[in-house]
């Protein structure tokens, strides 16, 4: 709740970002944690969007990604290709 409350203190900021490999999906694992599922859905339900960044194609980004964040960008390919998915 603690991280709720810092968050909503920023008002000013309108995008956050994630990496995907390492950060969002553990190292070994295809899938995002329940709880880090639950507060980017929070933030997004605060009215922040969401990108996603990763040095994998899109083809390659892990559908239980896709279907469970359901980001407003994503930065692939190392920054070589952004996507709005609006």
């Amino acid at each position: 709740m603690i991280y709720y409350q810092k968050v909503i203190k920023m008002k000013k900021i309108k995008l956050i970002a994630f990496d995907i490999d390492g950060t969002l999906v553990p190292r070994g694992h295809n899938s995002i944690p329940q709880n880090t599922k639950a507060s980017i859905k929070k933030l997004q339900e605060m009215g922040y969007k969401i990108l996603l960044a990763t040095g994998r194609m899109p083809r390659f980004i892990h559908q239980d990604v896709i279907e469970t964040i359901r980001p407003d960008f994503y930065v692939t390919i190392n920054g070589q290709l952004i996507v709005d998915d609006h």
